[in-house]
């Protein structure tokens, strides 16, 4: 009897243990060069990082800029995304989704976006250069599903 409440314990415990997806990261040499948080010339940054919460740890969460799908975030990783200047809204679904941010951005500079999960709500808040700084150098650089450099909206 033991044997078997044994073997289904180590089976449950597998099981379980591939519930908890997690993004596939974005390459070191990617992840070191967006921790310089130097935008390219012309063009702005926007930062997206999602915050180390007790609650959703599990899900993967898509982020889409201007209504195109960017790529997934799990906790404590982040995006960056580089933008031409103008306006410019992220938006990271999930089952409560609040609200989107829209940010304008202006050449030559970056914007830090922190995702929050204050209970049922998640809702998203700009912050200063310095908290977006050291929340990115926390974090780890998510993998984009596509890359390059995004126009603004109309």
């Amino acid at each position: 009897m033991r044997k078997i409440l044994f073997l289904v314990v180590c089976s449950a415990a597998i099981v379980l243990a591939g519930c908890a997806p997690k993004t596939p990261l974005a390459p070191e040499q990617d992840d070191q060069a967006a921790k310089q948080f130097q935008p390219r010339t012309g063009l702005g940054a926007i930062y997206v990082f999602r915050k180390k919460q007790f609650r959703d740890r599990q899900y993967l969460l898509p982020v889409t800029l201007d209504n195109q799908l960017i790529g997934h975030i799990s906790e404590y990783e982040y995006l960056r995304i580089d933008v031409k200047p103008g306006r410019h809204v992220i938006t990271i679904r999930g089952a409560a989704n609040i609200k989107a941010e829209e940010l304008d951005v202006e050449a030559d500079t970056i914007a830090y976006v922190e995702f929050l999960n204050d209970g049922d709500y998640r809702f998203y808040r700009s912050v200063s250069e310095e908290d977006g700084q050291n929340a990115i150098k926390k974090r780890d650089m998510a993998r984009k599903h596509i890359s390059g450099v995004f126009p603004a909206l109309p």
